[in-house]
């Protein structure tokens, strides 16, 4: 058997899924992200320093759910919402 794991990195959460050939799900898990701020009205802003953890966590649920399974995973696909701009530096 052969999984492909599916990230989506989202608004509010990081989701993780891994999934079968066949379009069944073997395990999924889900780790929130701090929500985002407005400093001024019609900006949103989120810490980009939160994504990094929020995905590793949700990944270390998925492998612990999947067990000796995590082993039959052959690909990784990763989606945002939104194009997503982050500053290094000024």
């Amino acid at each position: 058997m052969k999984l492909v794991v599916g990230v989506d990195m989202a608004t509010a959460a990081v989701r993780a899924v891994a999934m079968d050939g066949q379009g069944q799900v073997h395990a999924r898990a889900e780790t929130p992200l701090p929500a985002p701020t407005s400093p001024q009205p019609g900006w949103w802003e989120q810490d980009a320093t939160a994504w990094w953890p929020a995905a590793a966590s949700a990944l270390a649920q998925l492998s612990g759910d999947l067990g000796p399974g995590a082993g039959a995973v052959v690909g990784v696909s990763l989606c945002a919402t939104s194009g997503t701009v982050v500053l290094l530096d000024r």
